[in-house]
């Protein structure tokens, strides 16, 4: 009976050992994409354009992207393709925004300083008919990869 009690325990303390950093760091990149999304809102706002709003599809093709580009590196290939979900939803105009290979703190700064230095980007950003966002943060390595599609209905 105490053996089984041991190894229940030794279980236990080895899932909080994976479930814990997993959890830390998922809060940590939630923390990033808000940031990032409300420095580009405010960008936008700044220039006399309205904020965009939360797209759940446009957030999960985010999400996939970030993932392919952490693994693949970054290319805009496929680009229409991956938006066919939007479409299907009646999307007609949208926008992909990438960055990888960032390592530093305080992040959301400098990738959205870069975008908004960079004309193809900050077209994306300031073009009035996108209304809509999915934006996601994907760590792996140690290296941050973002994602931030825009779009309009």
């Amino acid at each position: 009976m105490r053996r089984h009690i041991g190894v229940r325990i030794a279980v236990a303390v080895l899932l909080l050992l994976l479930v814990v950093p997993a959890a830390a760091q998922a809060q940590e990149m939630k923390a990033m994409r808000h940031e990032t999304v409300q420095r580009l809102n405010h960008y936008r706002v700044a220039h006399g354009l309205r904020k965009t709003t939360y797209s759940y599809v446009l957030n999960q093709i985010a999400r996939r992207q970030a993932r392919r580009i952490a693994r693949s590196g970054v290319t805009h290939a496929g680009f229409h393709n991956r938006l066919a979900p939007y479409r299907r939803i009646g999307g007609v105009l949208y926008g992909e925004v990438l960055a990888s290979g960032w390592s530093l703190p305080g992040l959301p700064v400098y990738v959205v300083k870069a975008w908004l230095k960079s004309p193809p980007h900050r077209a994306v950003i300031t073009h009035p008919r996108m209304r809509e966002y999915g934006a996601s943060v994907y760590k792996r390595h140690g290296v941050f990869y973002y994602c931030v599609l825009m779009g309009a209905r």
